[in-house]
């Protein structure tokens, strides 16, 4: 699932590009991945571009935003320039397969500037228009917690949140979106190795002064995940349809008995919060 550094380096790339274009025609080939009437969005100019968690927001000039989440298997790609183009290739036939393909849901024309294609294999991403003044009534956007570099997520709140929960496990809180937006498997498994926690420890029992490590080493792995554009292990491809190299700088994910690049030691998968998770049993306790 696209988290945050992957979401993050999606918005840069379309930032590039989008900024001051105005959306001419949107085409929804499923409507299950399109919410709202698209008339509130053509003819308007991408103001900007943010980002809340793992929710991208397209600031339009009509009053209105547009929320886009991948999901699991969500892609959002820009392709430059008008014209007819091919369609109809297959999305494994290559990266760069042919657009629009079996798995495009929503197609945004921006005149002779180029054509952004919503593609999502198992159609549980979606884009969705909401009026830009009301967008905190939204039902997702409301309730995402604070963001891993905002101030408010820091060692106490956390400490409070755990004593709070002390009976769950720590991945679980740290996956809650509540809690900090943007943190998903991916993320948290590697910020718990670097803290040295092991993903199963109930959160009353880890010490203030060890979330404080848990806060320090998401930032750091987030901002790391942003640096080498994000982990493809599966469908993720930045706005340009180009895989991140991520995936070749993690210590546990995905990396079941493999040796630890600290110590050595076969990398343990097991199932937590219903994710399978990975973790190194010498270097976390």
């Amino acid at each position: 699932m696209p988290e945050l550094p992957e979401v993050e380096t999606v918005r840069r790339g379309l930032e590039k590009v989008l900024v001051g274009a105005t959306l001419s025609h949107i085409d929804i080939l499923e409507d299950r991945c399109f919410d709202g009437e698209p008339e509130y969005a053509t003819g308007a100019t991408i103001e900007s571009l943010d980002r809340r968690g793992k929710c991208l927001r397209l600031v339009l000039s009509s009053g209105w935003s547009m929320l886009g989440h991948l999901r699991m298997t969500g892609q959002m790609i820009f392709v430059a320039g008008s014209g007819e183009r091919e369609g109809g290739g297959h999305p494994d036939d290559s990266l760069h397969a042919s657009l629009p393909h079996s798995h495009t849901r929503v197609i945004l024309e921006f005149g002779d500037q180029g054509t952004l294609y919503f593609n999502d294999q198992r159609k549980f991403g979606y884009l969705k228009l909401v009026r830009s003044d009301d967008l905190n009534s939204d039902s997702f956007w409301r309730t995402l917690g604070p963001e891993p570099w905002d101030e408010a997520f820091n060692a106490q709140m956390l400490r409070d949140i755990c004593q709070r929960r002390s009976g769950s496990t720590i991945k679980s809180i740290l996956l809650d979106q509540k809690v900090v937006a943007g943190l998903g498997n991916i993320y948290v498994d590697e910020t718990l190795f670097l803290s040295g926690i092991r993903p199963k420890r109930k959160a009353g029992r880890i010490s203030k002064k060890a979330l404080g490590r848990v806060v320090e080493h998401s930032r750091e792995v987030l901002e790391r995940g942003i640096a080498f554009g994000g982990v493809s292990v599966s469908d993720y491809v930045n706005a340009e349809g180009l895989r991140g190299t991520m995936q070749q700088q993690l210590y546990v994910y995905q990396r079941e008995g493999m040796p630890c690049k600290v110590c050595e030691t076969p990398i343990v998968k097991i199932v937590v919060a219903g994710r399978g998770t990975h973790y190194c049993p010498t270097c976390q306790k």
